[in-house]
């Protein structure tokens, strides 16, 4: 196979994983292979490296004003093959200089990481991040979630966004 990009595509188990030469199979319909050279996906995850600290203003501002709630990173983590499997972290704090989480997937690969670690998060691995404004019920963030869901038909993008209860936030450019 191919390098390419193995999405989880579940609010609860939503991954990105780069794959090489791996050829494990799952009948999980939220799995999708996306390639390594995907544009679309490349540019959404510079996007939230970039855009990060939007992401650490919210969570600051929130310990006042507790606005924001599902604070989410997505970093990337090594696999022993070289490659790289993207998992969320949750339950975040913030120490004033770094973000700490709980793992919030389990690898479908040999990583250094396991479902339940506490991590510290590496700002130069994340790859995505979101969190939800409590009194607009927008979604910030969540930039890779998008190319999916802008990739699904008009049925699927419906049912995805309403079980899963989100409205994005408009990009700010």
């Amino acid at each position: 196979m191919k390098k390419g990009f193995l999405i989880l595509a579940s609010i609860i188990t939503l991954g990105l994983i780069s794959c090489s030469n791996k050829s494990k199979s799952t009948e999980d319909e939220n799995i999708s292979y996306i390639k390594e050279d995907d544009k679309e996906i490349n540019i959404a995850m510079d996007k939230a490296k970039e855009t990060f600290n939007q992401f650490e203003k919210a969570f600051i501002e929130n310990q006042k004003t507790n606005r924001y709630t599902n604070f989410v990173v997505k970093e990337g983590f090594p696999t022993k093959d070289g490659s790289k499997e993207h998992m969320w972290v949750s339950e975040l704090t913030y120490d004033g200089n770094n973000f700490f989480g709980i793992v919030s997937n389990e690898p479908l690969y040999d990583t250094q990481v396991q479902f339940g670690d506490t991590i510290t998060i590496d700002k130069n691995l994340i790859s995505d991040w979101m969190y939800t404004d409590t009194s607009s019920n927008l979604t910030y963030g969540a930039y890779t979630m998008r190319v999916f869901v802008d990739r699904m038909s008009d049925d699927e993008k419906s049912a995805f966004l309403m079980e899963n209860d989100f409205t994005f936030a408009p990009l700010s450019e």
